[in-house]
């Protein structure tokens, strides 16, 4: 389906909004930590918001689509998962930047808003995130739902400002949320006090070639051990102009005694994040297969891809040893990066 981008009536919104969002400075006085939801008048999801720069370097508001991207911010920022991995939370964020990360294309919706922009965390900047693909410019549905964000941001602020007790949760779980009903024409707004808990763990349809996976398992085991990992490179796919970019990912498989790399397969979030990681235990097995080798361990960080390669390493009799460091892996790809840097 074809996404269209916000009218030119829809970004005036928005960067009067950012004014009074500088204006207001909502991050002098709420920290990242004080969420609070928004709910979309059109799909009835919720967004939630977080306020981020108290300590004055990033000054952005979040909204976190849906209850996933909300549990998965909070694994981010209770440290439980890399701090790259915000990248992959799908979210909106409305912040301040300085004039080198504004495109031509932001240049262009400025200018034909007719405004102008100068000095440092002075450029308003819209961008949309999604797992596995770069940061981009908002839809249309995007926008008509930051600027109903936006304008409760405001609203919360102010009654923060004016020290209303009755925002704050009585626990963890509980959390406040504007909600919207229509009177006549109009929206109005209530707060409704939420008890959300975390979701369930979504399953990934695990792809696998049956020939390979029994061959690997048909060969003697080598008293080898393989260290691996799946990340994200600071690299962007764009097939077609029109097309948003991904970002690619590397799976890396390294002989833990001896440093040798045995394997590496770029991959990217093609059609979606959830099928990539799907493929992630295939392409392992493709390349054990092709190295003839099923190693006797297989060393990797406590991450997501302990998950995926669980009940491979099970079902291949292979030993699946959790590292918070792996030396040759991290080597390797310390080498990979800089050749790429280059």
């Amino acid at each position: 389906m074809k996404e269209h981008p916000p009218t030119t009536a829809e970004w005036q919104q928005l960067y009067a909004l950012m004014q009074q969002v500088k204006q207001v400075a909502p991050w002098e006085f709420m920290t990242e930590e004080m969420v609070f939801g928004v709910q979309n008048p059109q799909t009835s999801d919720i967004g939630f918001i977080s306020v981020m720069g108290s300590l004055g370097e990033h000054l952005s508001i979040a909204v976190y689509l849906g209850i996933t991207a909300l549990y998965h911010f909070w694994a981010v920022h209770e440290q439980q998962a890399p701090a790259e991995q915000i990248l992959e939370i799908s979210h909106l964020q409305a912040s301040f930047e300085d004039r080198e990360l504004v495109t031509p294309e932001d240049r262009a919706v400025i200018k034909a808003v007719g405004l102008k922009f100068r000095g440092r965390q002075a450029w308003p900047l819209f961008r949309s995130y999604r797992p596995g693909f770069v940061p981009w410019h908002l839809t249309q549905d995007e926008a008509r739902f930051l600027i109903h964000a936006l304008t409760q941001m405001l609203v919360i602020a102010q009654r923060l400002a004016e020290n209303d007790e009755t925002l704050e949760p009585p626990d963890e779980f509980t959390y406040l949320v504007r909600v919207p009903s229509m009177q006549g024409d109009d929206i109005v707004w209530q707060d409704q006090m939420m008890h959300i808990l975390p979701p369930e763990p979504q399953g990934i349809n695990i792809q696998m070639d049956l020939n390979a996976l029994t061959f690997v398992k048909s060969l003697p085991q080598r008293n080898v051990n393989v260290e691996i990992d799946f990340f994200m490179m600071p690299v962007r796919i764009q097939e077609k102009k029109e097309d948003r970019p991904f970002f690619a990912y590397n799976l890396l498989l390294v002989d833990s005694q001896s440093g040798i790399i045995l394997g590496v397969q770029t991959m990217g979030a093609d059609p979606s994040f959830e099928d990539m990681l799907g493929r992630v235990p295939l392409e392992i097995v493709h390349i054990l297969a092709q190295s003839s080798l099923r190693p006797k361990s297989i060393l990797v960080r406590p991450s997501r891809t302990q998950m995926l390669l669980a009940p491979l390493c099970e079902g291949l009799g292979i030993h699946l040893k959790i590292k918070p460091k792996l030396r040759e892996l991290d080597a390797a790809k310390a080498s990979f990066l800089a050749f790429l840097e280059r």
